[in-house]
């Protein structure tokens, strides 16, 4: 080629790589744009009249705190029927779950990692990353991501509030499953499975741009609203999914399946709490959870969130978060911000009874976080310790 065409040809492509770099500075001033008129615009109240039923709905529906063990129990069993009908859990297939692609395996520092695709009913796919320990066979975790870029904040090295909890755990010993659940990482098209680790510390640095699964994200709303429109519920699909990988990772040789665990931040923090009402297979789980609700608080709709979709019915019973008091005898180590524990503390009180009318007080622990919103590592690893190992 001639040096004139060379130059020629090399002054394109530093043009449209401007062109394309100024594209993506623009998109992301937009989109920082509209998150900022977002979250400055008030939320619609609800309508006087909507409130007033909604609370006479959530009255009715108040079930007192029982009084013994049997009548704990009895309570127990009623709600996690009312809940798998909340969740519409028939309306998901009785599928046995498979391998559908072996990607890649690596080495992170004493631990195997391997990137795997499950398929957890037909046609859909669910990517993971599964930590295989130094020894085993060993007890199962499964980590939960809240909202942002799923598996690749728990199971990476990148800086984020899940604190690469996967590896840790790993290390400690741990077989491990972090996955990108329905609308989360990888089952967007945000996140690659070959995305470089500093590309991906970019996405979970920019909260907008890489929280792929925030309430507010076109994505994250177009799921929960089709969910709803085929007759299953976002949460169910979380619930379902969660099911499924416990199952197929339960029966692999590097994996004691009578020794199963969940941790979750967030989202994941409830969606925890609700396997371990429902799946008799958790023994052990942690929720990093921002806040649980006073049992005296009526509940509210904040109408600019799309959350209250993702169980409808859930609200006339004063939201999913009311359940959380029949967690026992399941050993569960809520994670919290220090001031939350303290604004939650009649509801923590009524978990705590609960225990104590079964006789497993130590089985419960309320944990101030070690950073706000962050999975404290140190009192997660020890407590699956105390009760998986």
């Amino acid at each position: 080629m001639r040096p004139y065409f060379r130059r020629t040809a090399h002054g394109a492509v530093c043009l449209a790589a401007a062109l394309f770099l100024s594209s993506c500075a623009t998109f992301r001033a937009e989109r920082a744009d509209r998150f900022e008129k977002y979250s400055n615009t008030p939320a619609v109240p609800i309508l006087e009249s909507n409130q007033k039923l909604l609370d006479r709905l959530i009255e009715k529906n108040a079930v007192p705190n029982p009084a013994n063990r049997d009548e704990y129990f009895k309570q127990k069993e009623k709600t996690v029927q009312v809940l798998r009908e909340l969740f519409r859990l028939k309306a998901y297939p009785d599928f046995k779950p498979r391998l559908h692609r072996y990607i890649k395996e690596e080495k992170v520092g004493a631990v195997t990692r391997r990137l795997l695709e499950i398929e957890t009913e037909e046609g859909f796919y669910i990517p993971v990353y599964y930590f295989i320990p130094e020894w085993f066979p060993a007890p199962l975790i499964l980590i939960v991501p809240g909202h942002g870029l799923g598996k690749a904040q728990a199971g990476t090295l990148i800086e984020s509030h899940q604190n690469s909890i996967a590896i840790r755990l790993a290390e400690a010993g741990f077989a491990v499953v972090a996955a990108d659940f329905r609308g989360f990482g990888a089952t967007t098209g945000w996140i690659r499975h070959d995305e470089p680790l500093e590309e991906l510390q970019k996405k979970s640095d920019d909260w907008f741009i890489g929280a792929v699964g925030q309430d507010r994200d076109p994505i994250y709303q177009q799921n929960v609203v089709f969910t709803n429109l085929i007759g299953r519920t976002n949460t169910g699909n979380f619930l379902y999914d969660a099911r499924q990988l416990i199952s197929y990772f339960s029966e692999l040789m590097e994996v004691d399946g009578s020794r199963i665990g969940v941790g979750g931040i967030s989202f994941g923090g409830k969606i925890v709490i609700l396997l371990s009402l429902i799946d008799e297979r958790i023994k052990a789980a942690v929720s990093s959870t921002s806040s649980i609700p006073s049992v005296k608080r009526s509940a509210r709709v904040n109408t600019k969130l799309v959350r209250v979709h993702e169980t409808p019915g859930a609200l006339q019973y004063g939201g999913i978060q009311r359940f959380y008091k029949y967690t026992a005898p399941v050993p569960v180590l809520f994670d919290m911000n220090q001031e939350r524990i303290e604004e939650a503390k009649p509801v923590i009180k009524v978990i705590e009874n609960n225990y104590s009318l079964i006789g497993a007080e130590r089985r419960v622990s309320f944990h101030a976080r070690e950073k706000p919103y962050t999975f404290s590592v140190g009192a997660t690893i020890d407590w699956f310790k105390r009760w998986l190992m």
